[in-house]
Order: C-alpha cells, then structure tokens, then sequence
C-alpha cells in the first residue's frame, strides 16, 4: 500500500496508490480495479468496525486523481473472485513463459524456457558455441530463410513481368477479335466482361446504404441478404422495372478482365 490516511474531516480512511504507466485509466477501470479493493478487505481484517473508505489513484505522468468506493457486497464479491483465481492457480501444473520488460530483472533466467539456452551460451568459447546443436539448427534456418526471402523477390519480378504480357495479350485479344491465343504446348484463355455491379461499402459507403434502404423499403433485401455483385446475376432480373430504375443510379459499369493458361 503506498499510503494511507485518516481524515479528520470525513472521519475516513483514503488508500491512495500512485502510478506512473504511460496510460490513464478510466473511472470504470478505478470501479472495478482489484489492488485497491483488496487494500480495503485488508483494512476491514485490521478495524472490522470501520465504515466506509475513500479509495484514490493519483496518476503522476497526467497529474489527475481518480476516486471510487466499495460496497460491502462488492468487497465480499471481490474476496470470492480472488479466492477463485488463487484455486485456479494452485491447481494449475502448465505456466507457460511470457517475455517482458521485467525479465531484464529477473533471477530465474537459467531454468527459463525463454532465457535457458541463450544463457548459456553466453559463457561458451567460440568453438564450443559454433559446434552446439541449438546454434547450427537457428544457423541453418537463418540461411534457408534468407534463400526463401531471395525466391520471393524473384517471385514478385516475374509476377511483375506477367503482368505486362497479360496487358499486351488483352490488347492482342481485343484488337484480334479472339479469346484464346496459341502457344507451343500451351495456350491463353482470355476473359473480358461487362458487369454491372453495386457499390461496396468500403468504396461509397453513401451509396451502398442508399441502395439498402431502397431495398429494404421494396421488400427486396431479404433476398439478396447482402448488397454483393451475385444479386444481379440471380435477382435483378426478375424484379419490377420501376425498382431497376430506382436503383440504377447506384450501379457501376465495369469491365473485367481475366486470363488462364491452359494446356493444348
């Protein structure tokens, strides 16, 4: 506890806690925080005749104050809760390790799964080091995942190249009025379409809730559930033509292009 007080003119002990974490808490956080309530059950043990205490958080970095109370049946609570979290920790044979800031000041770092290997290597001669199981199997990764980095480079250079021949076999296509184009052993199947297709929310999201409630309203989105491009190829055409009409300002007009490499 870093401090407590009587005040001689609430006739009440205020528990104060000072913190120095770069975030402010928030008066909900100070409602339900653990430390200072469990500060209070202490106090209760101490002067079971005491009434109510003034519970204060002081955050230094922010100098605000944040104050909060407990009621005796959010202290029973609170006493149950802790008595359950203890149990759940005796009972418990697993504790996985969770590096932070604090190991730099901790004395188990030789048993540590995190901290056990490096540790010792720390002390070993070069030779001794370079010849460890552990060192040669990160050595051996560290080169393989070097290699992989090299391929993706080279993945993303020859994306990029096949990226300019799709350009020029769409413009080949078009100019040449054909779908497929002929190779050796292989061949190119070229798509080009003209959709149509709603506005996506990410993109309009204006116009996609226009086109919601319109669709609401008509008694229509139940069957499309979702404003999607799959709407149109199973719906729009069977609606009236005055709710086409309604909706046709939202459309977009899109050409889509795609291609294939198949085998002869």
């Amino acid at each position: 506890m870093d401090r407590l007080d009587w005040n001689d003119k609430t006739n009440m002990f205020e528990i104060h806690d000072y913190k120095v974490t770069g975030s402010l808490m928030t008066q909900e956080e100070a409602d339900s925080d653990w430390q200072l309530g469990l500060y209070h059950i202490a106090l209760k043990e101490k002067w079971p005749d005491i009434k109510a205490v003034k519970l204060v958080w002081h955050s230094l970095l922010y100098n605000t104050e944040f104050t909060s109370s407990r009621t005796s049946v959010q202290l029973e609570d609170l006493q149950k809760n802790v008595i359950e979290e203890i149990k759940k920790i005796e009972e418990c044979t697993d504790f996985p390790p969770h590096k932070s800031a604090l190991c730099d000041w901790c004395s188990y770092q030789l048993i540590c799964p995190l901290w056990k290997h490096p540790k010792a290597m720390e002390v070993l001669p070069i030779n001794e080091y370079k010849n460890d199981t552990g060192v040669q199997l990160v050595t051996k990764y560290a080169i393989l995942d070097n290699d992989k980095k090299g391929l993706q480079e080279k993945i993303v250079s020859i994306e990029a190249e096949q990226h300019k021949i799709e350009e020029a076999a769409f413009e080949f296509a078009e100019k040449n009025g054909v779908y497929v184009i002929d190779g050796p052993e292989t061949q190119l199947k070229i798509d080009i379409k003209k959709e149509s297709r709603p506005p996506m929310k990410n993109e309009d999201p204006e116009s996609w809730q226009a086109l919601r409630d319109i669709l609401i309203k008509e008694k229509k989105y139940e069957e499309v559930s979702t404003i999607n491009s799959n709407m149109f190829k199973y719906r729009v055409r069977a609606w009236p033509r005055d709710l086409v009409e309604k909706i046709k300002r939202y459309i977009r007009n899109e050409i889509t292009k795609s291609i294939r490499l198949i085998k002869k």
